[in-house]
């Protein structure tokens, strides 16, 4: 999630040109040297005697799976993810997503430098919460989602948050390469291009790190995951095609919104099926354990809508990852 470089640029535009929404942007600062003032060196914990085992071992991986983000897939090689600070919350951050009631055209939000993009973030659930409860009241469908990492794109050196590390080292490493490769490019304005590029350099970076450090079971089961989450965007693609064809026809509105439900009905019992056929994974339980909307589309196809061209891009290089880089800058 890369809204803190986003706000940090308008703090200092809105400090010159009398900007509205100064609460908005104060709280995203406040919360950013909150988590800067809080880092503490990987190092240091880890000669600490003090330090718990379990938290040792997983630092001590985070060390080899920073290195080797460099050393490896080219990524920066800076202070980031060099430091670590243990937060209260399950999440760093809440992303609010909207969308109109009978369009999959996401809200925007566009600040001074860097653009416009189809969320808000904030550091406190209660004001994501509250801000996505003003857009319900304009009759907007509304999506607010945990975010467990960010990325300042290199303007500071992102510490590693506990809220990254719950998971297993698949998504340890995931999360570390998805921010690094926001900070190797970021087009402004186009979040659809940045996350997908952050996700594809991350598959192909949690790939190459099991390959060459973990074993060929571990790898397999990384693919199988990979397959469940493609076959979760597809499920996600057919909705999002239907919807759209249901709010562009000639039907009256009531009957759009009838439609609209029988929709998301029809896609929850295509998920039941498609997890029979997993053999009951459930990662994606909770996603579909909310109710469906079209802000909660929009969530999904601003990361994933554009991976099928990104992916062919990367083995029309062969796999090499500063060729893909390069051919991803001369897209901008």
């Amino acid at each position: 999630m890369t809204f803190m470089r986003i706000l940090l640029v308008c703090i200092a535009v809105c400090g010159l040109a009398a900007c509205s929404h100064v609460s908005y942007y104060s709280q995203a600062i406040r919360g950013h040297f909150d988590l800067m003032n809080r880092r503490q060196p990987i190092e240091a914990i880890l000669e600490d005697r003090r330090t718990e085992p379990a938290l040792l071992e997983r630092l001590r991986v985070v060390r080899e799976i920073r290195d080797f983000a460099s050393r490896v897939l080219v990524l920066p090689e800076n202070g980031s993810y060099r430091n670590y600070v243990a937060l209260d919350r399950p999440y760093v951050s809440w992303a609010v997503y909207a969308a109109p009631a009978l369009s999959l055209t996401p809200k925007q939000w566009c600040f001074p430098v860097a653009g416009c993009v189809p969320y808000r973030g904030y550091f406190s659930k209660q004001e994501a919460i509250t801000f996505a409860q003003r857009l319900r009241a304009q009759g907007l469908d509304v999506h607010v989602a945990g975010v467990t990492a960010y990325s300042t794109l290199g303007w500071f050196d992102d510490p590693l948050l506990s809220t990254m590390i719950r998971h297993g080292e698949a998504s340890l490493a995931g999360l570390i390469f998805h921010e690094l490769a926001h900070q190797r490019l970021y087009v402004d304005g186009d979040a659809a291009l940045n996350e997908a590029f952050a996700m594809v350099v991350q598959q192909e970076g949690v790939r190459r790190w099991l390959k060459q450090n973990r074993s060929r079971q571990d790898l397999a089961e990384f693919e199988q995951v990979l397959l469940r989450r493609q076959d979760f965007y597809v499920l996600i693609d057919r909705l999002r095609h239907k919807l759209k064809s249901n709010y562009e026809s000639d039907r009256d509105d009531a009957a759009k919104r009838d439609a609209k439900q029988h929709l998301f009905t029809e896609a929850q019992r295509a998920y039941r099926r498609l997890k029979k056929g997993w053999g009951g994974h459930s990662e994606y339980d909770g996603w579909f354990e909310q109710p469906l909307n079209n802000a909660k589309m929009v969530s999904v196809a601003v990361y994933h809508e554009r991976i099928p061209d990104l992916i062919q891009l990367l083995r029309g290089c062969e796999g090499d990852l500063e060729c893909f880089y390069q051919r991803v800058e001369d897209m901008r």
